[in-house]
């Protein structure tokens, strides 16, 4: 494979790691926010109508946030095709962590019910 292609490629693996962890530390600052207004209305001693509907718009932010969780899974999961028709089915050139073997999870159905 000529060199330009590799290093092409390679970006693409790149920027799809950074992007599957940003994705993943907006999940986790979203959960966290929608976990402390509740809290923060226990603290204050407000009755528990305040912020209500503060609280269904982070709730809906979080479900935006998985959904889009669930469409880099299946971005991966496509250019794991094109590696396949780039005939680099052996060449492995990265990733955090070794794919589980259900790797096609359910996660995905919600991308094509969006």
């Amino acid at each position: 494979m000529p060199k330009l292609r590799i290093q092409t490629v390679q970006s693409v693996i790149d920027q799809l790691n950074a992007a599957e962890f940003g994705v993943d530390q907006a999940f986790t600052e979203v959960a966290t926010f929608n976990a402390l207004l509740p809290q923060a209305r226990q603290k204050a001693h407000l009755a528990v109508e305040v912020g209500q509907e503060a609280l269904e718009h982070a709730g809906d932010a979080l479900q935006h946030v998985l959904r889009a969780r669930a469409a880099m899974v299946a971005a991966h999961k496509a250019l794991a095709d094109v590696k396949t028709d780039m005939g680099l089915d052996t060449v492995s050139f990265g990733g955090l962590a070794p794919k589980p073997k259900s790797a096609r999870t359910s996660m995905l159905k919600a991308v094509e019910a969006a």
